[in-house]
């Protein structure tokens, strides 16, 4: 079964046959990969396979960049010492999951307010 995630950048429909159905298939493999691996939602809660698009939304490294509000440079060389949001890779391109950024934004501010609190005790 085929499922296509709307990543914001394709538009308008395919055939099966079609070169972009290629792309979508691959898209679509490591998304069903990644939520195997990856069982957070928004809410913490855990989920499986049945993530709905919305969880599953793929975004570029500049739409990702602008998101968190840094410049395109400050993910990749975060990729480059193994830091920074989780990321997937399809092909030679870079992926990032919008539940997974949010997660990792919350995560962040959980450590720095953890910190804040060993340090004022």
């Amino acid at each position: 079964m085929l499922v296509v995630y709307d990543t914001g950048t394709f538009g308008g429909t395919w055939s099966i046959n079609s070169p972009e159905m290629g792309l979508l298939a691959a898209i679509s493999e490591a998304a069903y990969a990644l939520a195997r691996v990856k069982t957070r939602s928004l809410s913490g809660a855990r989920t499986h396979v049945g993530m709905t698009t919305e969880t599953m939304r793929l975004l570029t490294q500049e739409q990702a960049a602008e998101f968190l509000q840094i410049p395109p440079r400050t993910l990749e060389a975060w990729r480059l010492h193994k830091g920074g949001p989780p990321f997937v890779r399809l092909g030679r391109h870079v992926r990032y999951v919008e539940a997974e950024l949010h997660d990792w934004v919350r995560a962040q501010a959980e450590a720095q307010a953890g910190a804040k609190a060993k340090g004022a005790a």
